[in-house]
């Protein structure tokens, strides 16, 4: 039972979901480039012309976009994590 009153923050469970959350950014990354290669591929090989071709490239170039923002965002998830236990750290240490 936890004692009334005091917060208990898990350190190893906050760095462990921040790197859980930057393993998973990078692989939805990845899966984001393999949609991306076979969006343009259609595009090259398959809708040479018209309205769909056109409609393609325009999400093709917000798709584009998204590429390495999934890595940046998870990165910056890992750092926050990390930042949130060495704020809380500096907060309580007259406390240990």
């Amino acid at each position: 039972m936890a004692d009334a009153g005091n917060l208990i923050i898990d350190d190893a469970y906050c760095t462990g979901m921040g790197s859980v959350l930057y393993q998973y950014g990078h692989r939805l990354n990845e899966k984001l480039v393999e949609y991306s290669d076979i969006l343009h591929a259609m595009r090259t090989e398959s809708l040479k012309e018209g309205e769909v071709g056109e409609a393609l490239d325009t999400f093709l170039e917000y798709v584009d976009q998204l590429k390495d923002e999934l890595t940046s965002i998870s990165v910056t998830a890992d750092d926050r994590a990390d930042d949130f236990i060495e704020s809380i750290d500096e907060a309580d240490e007259d406390l240990y």
